[in-house]
């Protein structure tokens, strides 16, 4: 088993070691090539969702807008990759994806709401 492999698998562990601290995520997809300008919405068939587990760091609102809100999820790099015209569901609550830092084995995204 290459080294790879050895890290992916134990950060698969890690994940499921959580249990409560880490909650699921489900990363609505939309396929960026297919947006509908004169509508403003992606077309339905384009949109794939997968549940991961994810970890919440830093909640925080907005000091210049005190309607959005921001936090940032820590997930298994692996398992998803993300686009700026993703959005991802948590708790029942909508978010928007923002910028993704990979490093390699692990990710963070900024996501964020209003209200």
């Amino acid at each position: 088993m290459g080294l790879q492999k050895t890290i992916n698998s134990s950060l698969t562990t890690a994940f499921k070691q959580l249990k409560d601290l880490a909650v699921d995520a489900e990363f609505h997809r939309k396929a960026a090539a297919t947006f509908e300008f004169n509508t403003g919405e992606f077309p339905t068939e384009t949109e794939s969702v997968k549940v991961i587990k994810v970890l919440e760091i830093k909640p925080k609102k907005d000091a210049t807008n005190h309607n959005a809100s921001s936090k940032t999820l820590l997930f298994q790099t692996s398992l998803i990759d993300l686009s700026a015209f993703d959005t991802v569901k948590i708790k029942n609550l909508q978010w928007r994806v923002g910028p993704v830092i990979n490093n390699g084995f692990v990710s963070t995204v900024d996501v964020f709401k209003e209200g």
